[in-house]
């Protein structure tokens, strides 16, 4: 991808990074200048025990599973009070919601009953519910996420993945780590997470191989990616460049998810969310590639689309997925 010619590399026009005032804090954007075509642009500060992450997660219901995904989250990070939260959850009236299923069953445990914690704690979680009626789709209600995250922070990180994951001890320090041996304050590290059941191989032990695609429904689709083990234990593994881009883990910096938000005009679509994301990104200047560690999981036990058993065949639907 950073090999780059003619009208395309002049295109993408992003030699420099300038400070921009955004209405949720200063964040970077592309500038005029054109970059060299194989030389990326090295991070502007290195992101260290104190750098703030913010995790991005939409839900369709889930309650249970989102709670218990702040719960691991927070408590495998190795730096928990960096972490904070912004969760766009769609509801119907009886559902749990994600923040009071935390704040019930998890909340209490992580902070040992201290009020203080709980309080600090609760204030790093944003969150928003809509109807169930209004959530059309992955794609759609992670655009309305796009909307409304609060992603604060100089230099700040930002996690986009599920409403159903789980972490390695230390993921926090170990994404960190790994961004940094990019060595590209434009790269954005994503993957399909390792499935929860293969947690024994995660972390440093594997990484996964998104490179490739194939077609479903005749939509490019990143090749299903595979858990490989390093090649040699004595060699540094780090990110490689690759095409792809995936939902259930996306890692860069918040200003990845400002410049490049989720379009929330793509509604009712599953496949094809990562293809058009994939090419967005690059064409604002950013590069894609595989995390060469396994940090975060996905349980991938009961997977479905629950917003297409909701909505069904409605008129609604049907006339939106037509226009």
């Amino acid at each position: 991808m950073l090999a780059l010619t003619g009208a395309l590399h002049a295109a993408l026009v992003l030699a420099a990074a300038v400070r921009f005032a955004g209405a949720s804090g200063r964040f970077l954007h592309r500038a005029s200048a054109v970059r060299s075509s194989r030389e990326p642009i090295s991070p502007l500060s290195v992101p260290d025990e104190h750098t703030q992450i913010h995790m991005l997660i939409s839900a369709f219901q889930d309650g249970e599973r989102c709670a218990t995904t702040i719960q691991r989250a927070l408590s495998k990070a190795r730096h928990p009070l960096r972490i904070s939260f912004n969760v766009l959850q769609a509801v119907e009236e009886g559902d749990l919601t994600c923040v009071d299923e935390f704040r019930s069953k998890h909340l209490p445990t992580l902070c040992h009953g201290e009020v203080q914690c709980e309080t600090a704690t609760l204030a790093r979680i944003h969150a928003w519910t809509i109807p169930l009626e209004e959530g059309k789709g992955p794609v759609h209600q992670r655009g309305l996420l796009s909307e409304r995250a609060q992603l604060s922070g100089e230099g700040s990180m930002c996690l986009s993945t599920d409403s159903h994951m789980s972490f390695v001890k230390a993921w926090d320090e170990l994404m960190l780590q790994d961004w940094n041996l990019a060595n590209n304050e434009f790269a954005v590290l994503s993957a399909y997470p390792l499935a929860t059941w293969d947690a024994g191989i995660a972390g440093k032990r594997s990484y996964i191989n998104l490179c490739g695609y194939f077609l479903e429904n005749n939509i490019p689709r990143g090749a299903i990616g595979e858990p490989m083990s390093p090649k040699n234990e004595n060699v540094l593994e780090v990110p490689t460049l690759t095409m792809n881009w995936a939902a259930g883990q996306s890692f860069s910096r918040c200003h990845a998810e400002r410049n490049v938000p989720v379009d929330k005009e793509l509604k009712w679509m599953f496949t094809g969310e990562e293809v058009n994301r994939a090419v967005r990104l690059w064409t604002h200047g950013y590069d894609l590639y595989n995390p060469s560690v396994n940090a975060v999981l996905h349980n991938y036990t009961d997977a479905k689309q629950s917003f297409w058993e909701h909505h069904g065949e409605s008129s609604a639907m049907s006339a939106e997925q037509e226009a």
